[in-house]
């Protein structure tokens, strides 16, 4: 299977698009509410950036590699939950309740 790539540019198009279509599609609500296709782009959004950080996770912790470029990947998906969470957004992500537990190279819990 190889090391996934991280093409940062190419994600970065992409997730603008996608918080562009989310955009339009909140002012286009205003005016046509029943054609709102709100959940689908935020689905799409979050799976695009649950893919990737998988990919980063996979490229950090299972190929010990390119940890500047997985920082700055990191950094980016950070920004567009970021800009999702936004108040005018209404992201359907705040309702949901969430606990993270990492364990640490010395079996250390790192709790978020």
């Amino acid at each position: 299977m190889g090391i996934p790539k991280l093409d940062y540019n190419a994600l970065r198009t992409e997730l603008e698009q996608l918080l562009n279509d989310i955009e339009r599609d909140r002012k286009q609500a205003q005016y046509i509410k029943a054609r709102s296709a709100r959940e689908e782009l935020f689905e799409e959004t979050i799976d695009s950036l649950s893919t990737w950080v998988n990919d980063i996770w996979s490229v950090i912790f299972e190929y010990q590699t390119n940890f500047h470029l997985a920082h700055q990947c990191l950094l980016l998906a950070a920004e567009i939950l970021g800009r999702m969470y936004a108040p005018h957004g209404r992201c359907v992500l705040l309702n949901l309740s969430l606990n993270y537990c990492w364990r640490g190279v010395l079996d250390a819990t790192v709790s978020l």
